[in-house]
C-alpha cells in the first residue's frame, strides 16, 4: 500500500510541546513509519478538530509565563496537545510520553506496506 500516514500534533506555542513533537517523531522512526508531520498552533484549526488550547497543568508554566486556568469542560471535551492522524484525533488531553505515544502509533506500524 505504501502510504504515507498524515500526523499533525495539535499544540499551544508552549515549549512543552516540542517535547511532544520530538516524541512523536522518535517514535513514528523507531516503528518504521513513514509519516508527513507538522506541528499545528493556530486556533482555528484546532476548533476544526474540536480540540480546546488549554493547559491542563494547572500550575504555573514558565512558557506561559502564567498561572494555568484549571476550569475545564466535561470529560467528553478534547484538549491540546492533541495528535491527529490521517484526519482523526487519536491521542489527546494527556502528557505524551514515548510510551503513550507508541500505544497509539502501533497500530500504524505494518499497515503501510
Amino acid at each position: 500500500m505504501n502510504e504515507i500516514l498524515d500526523i499533525k500534533l495539535l499544540s499551544s506555542i508552549c515549549t512543552r510541546n516540542e517535547y511532544y513533537l520530538k516524541n512523536t517523531i522518535e517514535t513514528a522512526d523507531r516503528l518504521g513509519l513513514k509519516y508527513r508531520i507538522e506541528r499545528v498552533t493556530d486556533n482555528e484549526v484546532l476548533k476544526a478538530y474540536d480540540v480546546y488550547n488549554r493547559c491542563k497543568s494547572g500550575a504555573y508554566c514558565p512558557g506561559c509565563n502564567r498561572l494555568n486556568d484549571f476550569r475545564f469542560g466535561d470529560d467528553s471535551t478534547m484538549y491540546a496537545p492533541a495528535l491527529v492522524i490521517d484526519g482523526k484525533v487519536v491521542l489527546h488531553s494527556c502528557i505524551f510520553t514515548k510510551e503513550v505515544v507508541e500505544g497509539v502509533l502501533s497500530g500504524y506500524a505494518g499497515q503501510e506496506e
